[in-house]
């Protein structure tokens, strides 16, 4: 049994074109200005440069969705309501051989491929939210951008199919109200939705990693001497948004030497940098802290070879 909140199955990886074209509207240029005049309505500005990107690019599927006059919310529930009212399996079929025909012909479906393009791009907003932005963002806004960079291979869409045709896999619709205890004493885990209990002898936690704060920061003294801390919303002050790192990801303002220490560790960037566990951004990441490494030891290595040459 597979279990989601919306009982869906991830769609099959689809084709693009690579380098990607460029963005018209929703740009890192369009977004960044959005950013300078201030984080009043900064979400729904950035939305309305997404809406106007897909409208663009893909009108057709613009006017299917009801895009022209939808809000960040009521497109959120356009996007999956297609998929939803399908039996998954039923969509995954036919999702498949889609995917299939496109990659053969080499056709990109606009609208996936420019949400794609997007969300590295609106991403950058994040720090800049206030917490009813961020919840806003979060429930609405990210979902989307997950269950587009998120594709499967095609063999693993064709795997889930003969389970399910050999009557080894079903899904199973969560919906927000309901409980699972992986802490049972018989083990594996109990499900209870909506009133009803069911155990499960095995259970495999596949939900990916959760946001931390810097309270559960496991090395106890970079606590201690106020190293490692959280990011505060400045709106909310019970609100955490991770571990406070500047652009380099170091922490800001750390009572030691700049440059030795650096926190690449996801969970704890999260908050800010929600697509971090994509494999471009992870890339994108250690390529900043890398080259910053490189830069440090280049500078440092003329005083090397003086000293050696002293000796």
């Amino acid at each position: 049994t597979m279990m989601s909140r919306k009982g869906l199955l991830p769609e099959a990886d689809f084709y693009f074109p690579l380098p990607h074209p460029p963005l018209a509207y929703c740009t890192p240029q369009a977004v960044a200005a959005a950013i300078n005049r201030g984080s009043v309505g900064l979400l729904d500005a950035v939305f309305d440069l997404f809406r106007r990107e897909l409208i663009d690019l893909d009108p057709k599927y613009a006017v299917e969705t009801g895009l022209h006059d939808a809000t960040l919310e009521t497109f959120a529930e356009a996007y999956f309501a297609r998929r939803a009212a399908v039996d998954p399996f039923v969509w995954a079929v036919a999702n498949l051989e889609e995917a299939r025909a496109n990659h053969a012909a080499k056709v990109t479906v606009a609208w996936r491929d420019a949400i794609l393009r997007m969300h590295e791009v609106v991403a950058a907003i994040v720090p800049h939210l206030d917490t009813e932005q961020f919840d806003r963002f979060n429930r609405a806004f990210k979902p989307i951008f997950v269950d587009i960079y998120a594709g499967v291979p095609h063999e693993s869409i064709e795997r889930m199919l003969a389970l399910h045709a050999a009557g080894k896999l079903e899904v199973l619709a969560l919906g927000d109200d309901y409980e699972v205890d992986a802490h049972c004493p018989e083990g594996g885990a109990r499900l209870t939705v909506e009133g009803a209990t069911r155990h499960f002898p095995v259970f495999i936690e596949a939900t990916g990693q959760a946001a931390l704060s810097g309270i559960q920061f496991p090395f106890l003294s970079l606590l201690e001497q106020g190293i490692v801390r959280d990011e505060v919303a400045n709106d909310a002050p019970d609100v955490v948004r991770g571990i406070a790192v500047d652009d380099l990801f170091r922490p800001v303002n750390a009572p030691l030497p700049m440059d030795r220490l650096f926190c690449l560790s996801l969970p704890f960037l999260m908050g800010r940098h929600p697509f971090a566990q994509g494999i471009t951004s992870s890339h994108e990441m250690g390529g900043i802290v890398g080259r910053r490494l490189a830069l440090i030891l280049d500078t440092a290595k003329p005083a090397v070879d003086l000293a050696e040459t002293a000796a």
